[in-house]
């Protein structure tokens, strides 16, 4: 019985001696991974279309196109010279009479015109009683349907004053000149033929007007309207502050509606600002472009190709571009032609760069942010659980340059990267060029702060990119195909502590 007591005591003084724990449970730490960004940045998005567009073998090239025309031809205007006065009228005569035609001004040679206003006057003196018949015709000058300018005594000797609005001058298409009008005196009287009737004065010197003239012009000027002459430029991600262009062409084509060969002389001019350029435009040997004529199977064509020094123009990136001081010159040495008065001439006028350059050190900025949705677990464990977090990033670098990607994270989606008020940090990686990185590059992990991770926190963020690239020491060439991108995505990494007994 002693020994029974004994060993009681000794087990209750054994369990006074242990303390009882409560259950705990277990506590581990993960990895988390948060997805954040995916994205393709292509060279195509600098495409607007318009200014900027994708050429052969999906170069990408800066354009600008626009129209130039001169107003309507107008009248052709001649100054001819006669004036014969005294001249004798014999009785019973059919006689040709020589009238010396030409342009006082020395301006025109013509060989056929439709006269659009203009007259001739003529006077009979002291002509006999006796007579029964005096008239005069014109064969150079006929009327619509082809009868002479037939001019009759009608017993007075007041001028006659003719309108000869409708009238042609000469034969159409015969090339040749009108020199002089070949006039014809037909008389009858009940006097001996021979005898004088009396005389006659004729004046044409009044300015003549043509509609549709044929000859020879030495010195015609037409000019442009300046109105439909420019071209305005639009850059996009203000790329023209981030580049200088290597060469550049102007390409002109010009349908000639008048029937004469014709000098071009004009001026391109690009302005940037206050900044002006300008240089004329000739041709490889320094010397103006000819243009075509139209013929009877339509308007003349002509093709102009222009490229020298247009390239120096181009590099000052101009928001304005326009042919000025310019205008067609028609002259001695365009040979026989012919003009109406609604010809004109149009041209339009394309100048393309291809985006080969030297690349300054500039920032574009991508114009929209991206948005980024955090669920609801994830925003628990950066809330309560993290440990540690920081970004992990990759870049694909599929262009020829080598440069810097800011990534600007905000709460809003306006977020203005001249503007810290406006995001709440940013991070900055670099980016190899494809030439020398050609796969994906794995960049430096980012640490983020607790107070940046607290903007993890919310259930939609913002990222907003800009590139930098670097100057560069050669030329550059830009496709826009579909393997011409920079790709950037993202991560959130971190390690967070799971406690299951609180959560």
């Amino acid at each position: 019985m002693k020994a029974f007591i004994v060993l009681l005591i000794g087990i209750l003084l054994l369990f006074s001696a242990c303390e009882i724990h409560k259950p705990s449970l277990p506590v581990w730490d993960i990895e988390l991974a948060i997805p954040l960004v995916n994205e393709l940045y292509y060279v195509s998005d600098l495409v607007d279309s318009v200014n900027i567009i994708v050429g052969e073998n999906d170069l990408v090239y800066l354009t600008g196109s626009g129209e130039v025309d001169t107003p309507d031809i107008g009248r052709v205007a001649l100054s001819p010279n006669i004036n014969e006065s005294g001249i004798p009228i014999p009785s019973g005569v059919n006689q040709d009479i020589d009238l010396p035609f030409y342009d006082s001004a020395d301006n025109a040679l013509l060989t056929y015109g439709e006269l659009a206003s203009g007259s001739i006057r003529i006077r009979f003196n002291n002509v006999a009683t006796e007579t029964q018949m005096l008239r005069v015709s014109i064969a150079d000058i006929t009327s619509s349907n082809g009868n002479p300018l037939t001019m009759t005594y009608d017993g007075s000797d007041e001028w006659q004053i003719i309108d000869l609005a409708g009238y042609h001058f000469g034969v159409y298409n015969s090339m040749q000149d009108l020199s002089s009008l070949d006039a014809n005196l037909q008389t009858s009287s009940s006097l001996p033929d021979g005898t004088i009737l009396g005389t006659m004065d004729i004046m044409l010197n009044d300015e003549l007007e043509f509609s549709v003239f044929q000859g020879r012009l030495n010195h015609l000027e037409v000019g442009l309207n300046s109105s439909s002459a420019s071209i305005d430029i639009d850059y996009p991600n203000d790329i023209d502050q981030a580049i200088t262009l290597s060469d550049a062409s102007l390409q002109l084509d010009v349908i000639n509606y008048m029937g004469f060969h014709c000098e071009f002389e004009g001026f391109f001019e690009a302005r940037r600002g206050e900044v002006v350029e300008r240089i004329q435009i000739v041709d490889a040997n320094g010397n103006n472009f000819q243009i075509a004529p139209a013929d009877a199977t339509g308007p003349g064509f002509s093709s102009l190709a222009f490229d020298n020094n247009i390239s120096a123009l181009m590099q000052i990136m101009p928001e304005h571009i326009e042919i000025v001081d310019a205008k067609f010159t028609v002259d001695s040495q365009s040979g026989y032609g012919t003009l109406r008065q609604e010809d004109r001439i149009r041209a339009n006028y394309t100048v393309n760069a291809p985006f080969r350059f030297m690349l300054h050190e500039h920032t574009i900025t991508v114009e929209e942010a991206v948005k980024i949705n955090i669920s609801q677990d994830n925003r628990d464990y950066i809330s309560n659980d993290l440990l540690e977090a920081g970004l992990e990033m990759q870049a694909l670098n599929r262009i020829p340059i080598g440069g810097w990607a800011r990534a600007y994270f905000g709460d809003t989606p306006d977020i203005d990267t001249t503007d810290p008020e406006t995001y709440l940090f940013s991070k900055q990686l670099e980016l190899h060029s494809s030439e020398t990185h050609p796969d994906w590059q794995d960049l430096e992990r980012l640490t983020l702060s607790r107070s940046e991770l607290e903007l993890f926190t919310q259930a939609e963020i913002y990222l907003k990119w800009e590139f930098s690239f670097e100057e560069s020491q050669s030329l550059v060439e830009v496709y826009a195909g579909s393997g011409d991108y920079i790709a950037v995505r993202s991560m959130l990494h971190g390690k967070v502590r799971i406690n299951t007994e609180r959560n």
